[in-house]
């Protein structure tokens, strides 16, 4: 809906599959497949003749991968969960540990709830001390 009411707004961001532009025509998409999955088959062989052919830079990450790893957990956990959280004074400690122990046990969740539940706390709790810290001589 976005994309047909505010052309203007969406004529220039990538489409991560492709990189085109979301606006692109379809038989441009369909190039630019073609062109990626040629240069993946290619693309091993021509690394074994020549150092310079490099792979493709991947501009998407799987966060919830990286987030799940047992030090990041210790860190979400402690952030969010910690005595004087904001967010489970204003949601609820037990709903808020449910929550998270659910996404880390890949139950309940889309990632970027946790994500916002984590900038959220760290961003609140922690801004006085930061700009304390900034306007030290």
């Amino acid at each position: 809906m976005l994309r047909t009411h505010y052309p203007a707004c969406f004529a220039y961001i990538p489409n991560q599959k492709t990189g085109l532009p979301i606006l692109s025509p379809g038989w441009l998409l369909q190039i630019e497949r073609m062109r990626r999955w040629a240069w993946r088959q290619l693309q091993p062989r021509l690394a074994r003749l020549s150092p310079y052919v490099r792979p493709r830079i991947r501009y998407y990450h799987a966060d919830e991968i990286y987030w799940r790893a047992p030090d990041a957990r210790t860190r979400i956990e402690g952030t969010i969960l910690r005595p004087d959280s904001l967010v489970c004074e204003i949601l609820g400690r037990a709903a808020v540990s449910q929550l998270v122990s659910g996404w880390f046990d890949r139950l309940a969740a889309p990632t970027q709830v946790i994500g916002a539940l984590y900038v959220y706390e760290a961003y609140h709790r922690d801004l006085a001390a930061h700009l304390r810290l900034a306007r030290a001589p």
